[in-house]
């Protein structure tokens, strides 16, 4: 007896949706750099195009060369801001003691603040004794505040191992991105017919 062609198949395809299972289970987490990757890539292709033909049709230099703008153009600003937040925070603890000594310098300062200022320095106006404010409320929150600084820079430390990632997959899209599409194009005809 011959089975129906469908039948034939039921156990190739449940085991391409196990190994589709097992390998999202196993790279699930590199799933977000993988996408932003291919979004990436295909959203500037027009640009390493143009970079690519300029180039005379070098494709690991035009690749290079986008990899090296687009790192620029993301890695860049982090920085900056990452040393103006580093540069802030250290400057605010040096100058608090001389602060919380002189009420009225404070006040002055916190005036300057815009959006929140005046109402900074009316809730410190509150306080008789701007030291006693400091061990009761300003250092058990820098304390909260230290913790919840060190899981954001584990966050930064993950969110730039992804990047990194992202761009390292942007690299071979761009230099291998024509081959890629032919072989899926071709894979795809294979499989479903010339629809694809």
């Amino acid at each position: 007896s011959h089975m129906n062609p469908s039948h034939r198949q039921l156990p190739l395809l449940l085991f391409l949706a196990g190994l589709a299972l097992l390998a999202y289970r196993i790279l699930g987490h590199l799933l977000e750099p993988i996408l932003w990757a291919i979004i990436l890539a295909y959203a500037s292709w027009p640009l390493y195009r143009r970079t690519k033909l300029a180039l005379n049709g070098r494709s690991g230099l035009a690749a290079s060369l986008m990899i090296g703008l687009l790192s620029i153009s993301i890695i860049a600003p982090l920085i900056g801001l990452t040393s103006v937040l580093q540069r802030e925070f250290s400057e605010f603890i040096q100058h608090l003691p001389g602060w919380l000594e002189q009420r009225s310098a404070l006040e002055d300062r916190l005036n300057r603040i815009p959006v929140i200022g005046d109402e900074l320095s009316e809730w410190v106006s509150q306080w008789d004794d701007l030291n006693n404010l400091a061990k009761q409320q300003l250092i058990p929150q820098l304390r909260g505040w230290s913790r919840r600084l060190l899981v954001v820079a584990g966050d930064v430390g993950l969110i730039a191992g992804q990047w990194v990632l992202t761009l390292f997959l942007m690299f071979f899209l761009y230099r291998d991105g024509e081959t890629l599409t032919a072989e899926v194009r071709h894979g795809f005809k294979r499989a479903i017919g010339e629809r694809a």
